[in-house]
């Protein structure tokens, strides 16, 4: 069934290029973003199966519109290219790579794994109180939604390393439109043409898009169909220059994926919306600044941009707000601005719909997080009472200005924060210089650069200091991991501006073919390609390539030295019980039980929610009921055998207690077996 969705994934995309006049790549971001936005209205009502049965009706559709247009030939031009070609050709060696990873379970990736486990199981969200790891309740689900559709092509066995897989690609389809961006151009010989070749490069004028068209019509005796357009004329080009394109494609789109390792070393393995949501904030200010497009078609991408932000992180809201504002700057400098009102009315309102939608669920279905609890008191707090306080703000600030982004790393380059904040306004003072945008312009994403980087620093840092004071954690690494979003921003944003440098108007000038100037034609012609390599270089000589040589199965080793009795016991109760899929268990145990052990058992039992408490020796029926309604349990198990708490136990069950058994919490507040 997986494969029903795919295809209609590709189709949406290759029509709406075809129709759009675009490349396949800068189309299927959005329909890969509407089927993240479907899967999520599904979970509300565990019906993310569905998906499939709806995909076999759109293929249908959309495969009777192709065939009643004769459009079939168009559509399949427009799939066998070079670029797509090399994205697909990527999107495989992911896939082969990483399809047998295990998922790491330290921190939040806990909660991610055993969330994507619990939708997996469930095709939807957990009831009230069934929300695996409650300490992250009301994370948003949109990386695993995309993840679960991949997880799903195995039907019958969670395979962790297929939502890995998921990210990635994610990750890549975000990225895609840079790709779109680039074209690559046959320089014009300064001597006569020969009598084999004949190039004719053709500029099409699009209302909705600008964009310039090249196709080359060769004499050849090996030709390969490489486009179609909508006369239906067929555009050829050799073999040779068909592979090369190919090649350069393939390097680009490679040295892509690697763009998250350049500010984290977390590598590629390991699966955080942080990553998703620097791709996608970049993008959507990169959206933000083309004023090229009809104001529906502009005002529709960044509303999915936004949609999809709003569905990574809880503090998404923050980075929407900024685009906001540098939308309506733009659009108050290009356009009318009374004309767009309606679009600044309506986007908005539909983000706060889809906000306000996450927000009922975790209010219905008390999926309450302990830390954004802790945060909020946190902000009552006086600062004064910080201690240490001069001595963590130099640490932070040495952590901004001095200290890598990565701290362990294999790179030849290594970057503060602030340093690359400071070569992101160099270079728009660089490009400004090169007319790519004005003067006003290049001080509005200056400005927005050095405002967003207080905000999201000085976010951090007081995380870091109501929060994160744990000696375990490095001030550099709180840096790194949580700046993640910005500073990834930053590249794409940068990443694009150049990339839609070679797609200026005096460059589209300069290489167009009836140029008389030669010289400037074949300098132009050169420039595209530098431009190419310096972005591939740049990230080459920035990445993190330690992922490679990592292990990125991060399994408890005191699991398996822990009494294989009790670990099967748990589990065999959790199989033997379905009714306890989705809801909460309060699991009693003793300090002998290690927290990477309990991280590994919350996983493994996902999606039976498990609350893990403490047993004293003291413990008596005042606390046992105290714990009891404290965690909110449905259920409670215990797996001690101590005369104290065995006791306390057998008062209050009905039934013959018995240890590693699982017993329903009953409304009266006593124990007994489970009767759902």
């Amino acid at each position: 069934m997986f494969i029903f969705t795919v295809i209609a994934v590709l189709l949406a995309s290759l029509i709406i290029a075809y129709k759009e006049d675009l490349k396949p790549c800068e189309t299927v971001w959005p329909v890969c973003i509407v089927m993240i936005l479907m899967l999520y209205i599904l979970a509300f009502f565990r019906y993310m199966w569905v998906i499939d049965y709806m995909s076999i009706v759109f293929s249908g559709i959309m495969l009777i519109w192709i065939l009643k247009n004769n459009l079939y030939k168009e559509i399949f031009a427009k799939f066998i290219t070079p670029q797509n070609l090399a994205i697909v050709i990527v999107m495989i060696i992911a896939f082969i790579w990483q399809k047998n990873f295990n998922v790491d379970l330290t921190g939040e990736n806990l909660f991610y794994a055993s969330d994507l486990k619990s939708l997996y199981e469930l095709n939807g969200f957990a009831k009230a109180y069934g929300t695996v790891i409650p300490a992250y309740g009301d994370y948003p689900p949109g990386m695993q939604l995309f993840e679960w559709f991949f997880l799903h092509m195995s039907p019958k066995e969670f395979k962790e390393g297929l939502g890995i897989v998921g990210y990635s690609i994610l990750n890549l389809i975000l990225l895609m439109p840079l790709l779109g961006r680039i074209r690559f151009i046959k320089k014009a010989d300064t001597e006569d043409e020969s009598e084999d070749t004949e190039v004719d490069v053709r500029v099409t004028e699009n209302k909705k898009y600008r964009f310039v068209y090249e196709s080359y019509h060769v004499k050849s005796k090996y030709k390969v169909h490489i486009y179609g357009d909508r006369e239906k004329k067929k555009e050829t080009a050799p073999i040779f220059e068909w592979t090369v394109l190919f090649v350069i494609n393939l390097l680009v789109c490679m040295s892509l994926i690697l763009i998250p390792t350049i500010v984290s070393n977390l590598g590629l393995g390991i699966a955080l919306p942080d990553v998703t949501l620097g791709i996608t904030y970049g993008m959507l200010i990169l959206s933000a600044l083309d004023s090229d497009r009809a104001s529906h078609i502009y005002y529709l991408k960044i509303l999915l941009y936004g949609c999809l932000i709003l569905l990574l992180r809880t503090w998404g809201i923050l980075w929407l707000i900024s685009a906001v504002i540098i939308c309506i700057i733009r659009i108050r400098n290009e356009r009318d601005y009374i004309e767009d009102i309606r679009y600044l009315i309506i986007v908005p309102a539909l983000w706060i719909i889809e906000e306000a939608s996450w927000v009922v669920l975790c209010i219905l279905m008390h999926r309450h997080s302990e830390l954004t609890g802790y945060m909020l008191r946190a902000f009552s707090k006086k600062t004064g009472m910080i201690t240490e306080f001069a001595h963590k703000l130099l640490e932070f600030i040495k952590a901004l200005t001095i200290s890598p982004i990565i701290t362990y790393r294999i790179g030849l380059i290594r970057l503060s924060p602030l340093i690359t904040l400071i070569l992101f306004i160099l270079i728009l003072r660089l490009l400004n210089k090169k007319g790519l945008f004005e003067e006003k312009e290049k001080k509005i994403l200056s400005v927005h650069a050095i405002v967003m980087f207080i905000v999201v620093y000085g976010f951090i840092f007081f995380q870091y200091l109501h929060i994160w004071e744990s000696p375990q954690l490095n001030v550099t690494q709180t840096v790194e991991r949580y700046g993640i979003p910005y500073m990834l921003s930053l590249l794409i944003i940068i990443s694009g501006l150049l990339i839609k440098l070679c797609d200026s108007e005096d460059m589209e000038v300069a290489l167009r073919e009836d140029n008389v100037d030669r010289q400037v034609n074949n300098m132009a012609a050169k420039a595209v390609y530098v431009v190419y390599g310096l972005f591939v270089a740049f990230i080459l000589l920035t990445a993190d390539y330690s992922f490679v040589f990592k292990d990125t199965v991060t399994v408890s080793d005191g699991l398996e030295a822990f009494a294989v009795i009790e670990t099967d016991q748990i589990l065999k109760e959790v199989d033997a019980h379905v009714e306890l899929r989705g809801r909460r268990v309060l699991y009693l145990t003793d300090d002998s039980l290690d927290k990477s052990i309990r991280d590994e058992l919350s996983y493994e039992l996902s999606p039976v929610a498990v609350v893990f408490a403490q047993v004293t020796d003291d413990f008596n029926a005042e606390a046992l009921n105290n714990t009891i309604a404290n965690s909110e349990a449905q259920f409670v198990y215990c797996d001690i055998s101590g005369e104290n708490i065995t006791s306390v136990l057998s008062d209050m069950c009905e039934e013959t207690w018995e240890n590693g058994r699982v017993y329903q919490i009953r409304a009266d507040g006593t124990l007994g077996y489970i009767d759902l």
